[in-house]
């Protein structure tokens, strides 16, 4: 077996791979949000969506943080590959057996009969997803393209589904189907996968395996990983339960757009995981520039793309959906517009966070980072009281807002205390011009052409998003890295 540290060709090809797998799936999914958004009704939709949800939410909860540790434990010694997967992926079936009964006593309240029945489906599929462990074989390897081609074709193949049952005049529900055959059959091509391509042959069980280290170091990341899944997917359950069909359509149709690009920021900081690990041993400063160039950078493209959502979400939502259907049209109780704009914001402050949170993580701040976590629901879960009051469902959005602008903040603070981040003041400048730029050109763009057409901010932030990769946070960043690789 052959691991890396992280030095920067193949961290740089990571991030490279990650971002096109990310850009694809992300395309795949607008065109599937957008083909079941204009097939289906908003309460349809709404539960459609809400089971995509109970997926991501057993990803994180069956993950619990252990996936970053068992990262860093097998790159330092790979001789523990096997044992450590094979005690993860044990724990992560009874986890996701825990899950799937936790979702199946949801289904016993659910009225519709239709409904209720891909619930149990749903519930029963939560155990299969364990062998997605296996992922960690290709991370650790900086070996991220062949499961980034399954991920992307799987994506693909749900847009077809959803077309051919369409035209086959599918019961509404049954969507649902569609989730439950791209997530298990993911997670066990995986395991295939691993095997054939690094003959990685797994048994799966708890005893002798030697994992009482790595599962007591990661208690302090499981109680942060779940503080940080609670507040990210806690406002589509608590609009099931507290309001209507409708109004669970209308979150969804703004959380499916930029709930993905703010897991794919993730994705692209869980290389440097290993990066910050090792810098931080062999040079304190050096990492800590580092450091302060990636959250720099993550800063200058929540930006651009807040500037685009908060400025002009319905603009972003007709070019997904259709004109006017989530941006005020009659058949809606609330407007879309405005939890979207909000979410635009919370992109801003994960893209700040990510990088922060991976740097502390490496720097063994499991603590700081569980009272960071902790922080952010508590300021969330006042706002989705409120929602559960009456309030509009924009104060859902600002909820979100609110706990990831809380979380990069701690984060950042931390790191300042210990001394692994040193930010160049320059850099620091370029996350609120980039803001302003972006939404002062869309504004200038639309004057000139007589109005803002929907895909007008969409290529505005593009661009923007490119100026500062090619510009001088992207150069700062690139530079950074190759001199704390060497």
């Amino acid at each position: 077996m052959t691991t890396s540290d992280g030095g920067a060709p193949r961290v740089t090809r990571s991030q490279a791979t990650t971002a096109a797998r990310e850009a694809l799936r992300f395309a795949l999914g607008m065109a599937l949000t957008a083909a079941l958004g204009r097939r289906l009704s908003p309460a349809d939709f709404g539960f459609v969506t809400f089971v995509g949800t109970i997926y991501a939410l057993a990803h994180l909860a069956m993950d619990l943080g252990s996936g970053a540790l068992l990262a860093r434990e097998i790159a330092r010694d790979p001789s523990r590959e096997r044992p450590l997967l094979e005690a993860a992926t044990a724990w992560r079936f009874v986890l996701g057996t825990i899950a799937g009964l936790i979702v199946a006593g949801l289904a016993c309240f659910e009225p519709d009969p239709e409904r209720r029945f891909w619930l149990w489906v749903t519930a029963a599929s939560l155990p299969l997803l364990a062998p997605g462990v296996s992922g960690i074989v290709f991370l650790v390897r900086q070996d991220l393209g062949p499961p980034s081609v399954i991920g992307v074709l799987l994506q693909a193949g749900m847009l077809g589904g959803a077309l051919l049952m369409h035209d086959l005049s599918a019961l509404p529900a049954a969507f649902a189907l569609l989730y439950v055959v791209r997530e298990t059959t993911g997670a066990l091509a995986v395991r295939i996968l691993a095997r054939v391509r690094h003959g990685v042959v797994q048994r799966p069980g708890f005893f002798g395996r030697d994992t009482r280290r790595l599962f007591s170091g990661a208690v302090l990341q499981a109680t942060s990983s779940i503080l940080q899944t609670v507040s990210f997917h806690a406002a589509p359950f608590v609009i099931a339960s507290c309001r209507t069909d409708d109004e669970l359509g209308e979150f969804s149709a703004a959380s499916r757009l930029v709930n993905p690009v703010m897991l794919l920021v993730g994705a692209l900081a869980a290389p440097l995981l290993s990066v910050f690990a090792a810098g931080y041993r062999r040079s304190r400063d050096l990492t800590a520039r580092l450091s302060g160039a990636a959250i720099a950078l993550g800063g200058c493209l929540g930006a651009a793309g807040a500037a685009v959502v908060f400025r002009h979400p319905g603009s972003v939502l007709d070019l997904v959906y259709s004109d006017g259907k989530f941006t005020g049209g009659t058949i809606w109780t609330n407007d879309a517009t405005a939890p979207l704009a909000a979410l635009g914001l919370a992109f801003a402050a994960v893209s700040l966070g990510a990088p922060a949170c991976t740097a502390l993580l490496a720097d063994g701040g499991e603590g700081p980072l569980r009272r960071a976590f902790g922080l952010g629901l508590v300021v969330n879960a006042f706002l989705l009281a409120a929602v559960g009051l009456g309030a509009p469902l924009a104060a859902a959005g600002w909820g979100t807002c609110a706990a990831e602008c809380a979380v990069a903040l701690t984060a950042v603070c931390e790191l300042r205390r210990r001394g692994a981040v040193v930010f160049v003041f320059r850099n620091l400048l370029w996350p609120p011009v980039v803001f302003a730029t972006v939404g002062l050109g869309i504004e200038a763009l639309g004057r000139a052409l007589g109005r803002v057409p929907d895909v007008l901010p969409a290529l505005v932030g593009g661009a923007a998003c490119l100026v500062v990769l090619a510009g001088s946070p992207g150069r700062a960043f690139r530079a950074a890295l190759k001199e704390c690789s060497v």
